[in-house]
């Protein structure tokens, strides 16, 4: 086994990898390109990439300053 090229992914619950898999399954695509492809696409749009926890408290934080 060539271990340079593998990257190990842990998810958060059984069901994020059941909902991967399905997503990936209908674009008759494996499990790993779908990965693959969703991170590269991503990278190429150059968009600016923040954790979900810090795009949550943003939004948190502005539909707390939407109220005021």
């Amino acid at each position: 086994m060539y271990k340079a090229r593998y990257v190990y992914l842990y998810l958060s619950s059984a069901e994020d990898k059941a909902r991967w898999e399905k997503l990936a399954e209908g674009a008759g695509i494996p499990l790993s390109k779908f990965v693959i492809d969703v991170v590269e696409n991503t990278l190429a749009e150059g968009s600016d990439f923040r954790p979900r926890g810090q795009l949550a408290k943003e939004i948190g934080d502005l539909r707390s300053e939407n109220k005021s």
